[in-house]
């Protein structure tokens, strides 16, 4: 084989030229280029390994799933206490308010005053036998309702008992003030006399 000299990795050594002394130089090793084999047992352990994980994996696809939780409904609300509650009367819906008060009507006269006037003028005309004033007849309901209201008793004259409050005749401005649970009024003298008037021509129906 030709060698130029220099060493190679596939020779120990070259041999000299020819005529030319062999020096003796250190033996050199032979050098294998190329990446080592990987030993049997470690391709052997790598692979019993792959083989363990995927039997693994198939025995995990395999397994039935956990069971899933029932998702439990709510309790049914207690309706007992919601059912008393609305038998039992609540103290601020169910109280039931007083009627409001119904306004009176303001007015001049009332259906009870000619009856009144014409019973005290037909008293005094049997006890005096002749005709009495008009301030006569208006004296004598005055005094009747001064008296009831001091002994309480039972009027004649005002049987209806209308009259709140009476001044006399001899006052200024004398009047009385009546009222019912839907109609008050004040009543003047001054109202008397064409009252009286008419009624001496049709007297009503006591």
């Amino acid at each position: 084989m030709w060698c130029d000299g220099r060493d190679t990795a596939f020779h120990t050594q070259c041999p000299p030229p020819a005529g030319e002394k062999q020096e003796s130089q250190p033996p050199t090793h032979r050098v294998i280029f190329g990446c080592p084999k990987k030993s049997r047992s470690l391709e052997a352990d790598q692979r019993l390994l792959i083989n363990k994980l995927d039997e693994a994996r198939r025995e995990e696809a395999r397994a039935p799933a956990p069971p899933q939780p029932v998702p439990q409904e709510p309790p049914e609300p207690d309706t007992t206490k919601d059912k008393q509650e609305a038998l039992e009367p609540k103290d601020t819906q169910d109280r039931q308010e007083p009627p409001e008060k119904v306004p009176r009507r303001n007015r001049n006269s009332h259906r009870e005053i000619p009856k009144i006037f014409w019973r005290a003028h037909r008293a005094l005309q049997e006890r005096m036998d002749e005709d009495p004033t008009y301030k006569e007849v208006w004296e004598e309901v005055a005094n009747e309702w001064l008296t009831t209201e001091q002994s309480h008793e039972r009027r004649n004259y005002d049987v209806s008992e209308i009259i709140i409050y009476m001044l006399p005749s001899e006052a200024p401005n004398a009047c009385f003030d009546w009222g019912t649970p839907y109609e008050q009024g004040t009543y003047r003298l001054v109202s008397l006399p064409p009252l009286l008037s008419k009624l001496k021509k049709n007297p009503p129906t006591l």
